[in-house]
């Protein structure tokens, strides 16, 4: 009789990817949500040193009843994870807050803009801000 040989156990490499499953908003329901939106804007131009520069506020507002009543707790922590790390959710709400900055400039809005841009949950909806800043207006527009 031969003795037992112990067991060895066998050791595989970690995958390089792995599979997920996620859920997350599909494109048309991202422009339907930034059009069933809420929105509430201030700012102004501040001339400093020479130049004229742009500071203002964009907030969004998302209200679970204009998006879809039917919407779980649990779906709007989804989204509001989605919105916080979607760029093209965040490419669509930072145009807004563009949009704003130039209507409340009187123009379009020339050169570089910077954004800070933050989401939350309050009950039933998503508050989102953000915060716009365009420096320089005078020499981007060549005034």
């Amino acid at each position: 009789m031969q003795p037992e040989s112990p067991r060895l156990a066998r050791v595989r490499s970690i995958p390089l990817l792995r599979t997920m499953r996620l859920r997350c908003l599909s494109p048309g329901n991202a422009q339907l949500v930034v059009r069933k939106c809420e929105l509430l804007s201030e700012g102004q131009t501040v001339r400093e040193n020479g130049t004229s520069s742009f500071f203002g506020s964009t907030m969004i507002t998302l209200s679970a009843e204009k998006i879809g009543g039917r919407l779980s707790d649990r779906d709007l922590d989804e989204l509001l994870r989605h919105i916080r790390h979607s760029p093209v959710v965040n490419l669509h709400l930072t145009r807004l807050a563009r949009l704003e900055a130039a209507r409340r400039i009187g123009s379009a809005a020339p050169g570089t803009a910077y954004y800070t841009f933050s989401a939350r949950r309050s009950g039933r909806s998503i508050q989102i801000t953000i915060d716009v800043e365009i420096p320089h207006l005078d020499r981007a527009s060549g005034i």
